[in-house]
């Protein structure tokens, strides 16, 4: 019995160190695990930071591209505005070319045109003194005439009737489109169906109404 008693309380002991093993075991197990589990969520929480950090530099990127592709379309835009601006500048030389020639023209004409004002001038200067001579020569074929005889001059007749040209109706001097002159009495016998005929040179001449008075005078006659 006392064999019995102390293998069974040598079991016992046994058991209870066991237990106590066990126990010790269990304890120290738990801490690992609550370890572990701490550095699960160490890792889980960095996970999460990492997958934060991922999505922010997709961001980035994708802002970046965006950004790429924005500066891209600039310098396409940038480089047809040069294009542009190029062509625009040759234009401008082109015009100014051709504005320096039109101004080239322009001086050009500019001095002829001086040239020929000089001109103009002398021979307006050489018609007065020609007209003032004429009408000297005029103003003594006058005089001569008055003192020779008094009967009209050549000029002052008709070649017709021979007659002087007079203020008159039927002196009147006209003119007909070959340039000679005639009197009215005598433009009449030439006069048929609206139609007159030089007695000279025997062209023929429509009149414009159709009478006597549609030919034109000849104030030249009359006024010398």
């Amino acid at each position: 019995k006392t064999m019995l008693g102390s293998c069974r309380k040598r079991n016992a002991e046994k058991e209870e160190e066991r237990e106590e093993v066990v126990a010790k075991k269990s304890k120290t197990t738990e801490k690992k695990i609550e370890e572990l589990k701490e550095k699960l969520r160490g890792v889980e929480k960095s996970l999460d930071e990492t997958c934060n950090n991922v999505t922010n530099t997709i961001r980035e990127h994708s802002m970046m591209r965006q950004r790429v592709h924005m500066s891209f379309r600039n310098s396409r835009r940038a480089v047809q505005m040069k294009k542009e601006l190029t062509f625009q500048v040759k234009k401008t030389v082109r015009l100014d070319d051709t504005q320096k020639l039109k101004i080239e023209k322009m001086e050009r004409k500019l001095d002829n045109f001086k040239d020929h004002n000089k001109i103009y001038s002398k021979a307006r200067e050489t018609t007065v003194e020609n007209r003032e001579k004429w009408m000297e020569q005029l103003d003594n074929i006058r005089k001569d005439d008055d003192e020779t005889s008094e009967e009209p001059p050549s000029w002052r007749t008709c070649e017709i009737c021979a007659s002087p040209f007079e203020k008159l109706n039927g002196r009147i001097p006209r003119v007909l489109k070959c340039g000679h002159t005639i009197c009215t009495d005598c433009a009449e016998h030439f006069i048929e169906n609206g139609f007159v005929r030089c007695p000279y040179d025997r062209q023929i001449f429509k009149i414009a109404n159709g009478g006597i008075y549609g030919l034109p005078t000849n104030r030249v006659l009359l006024n010398m």
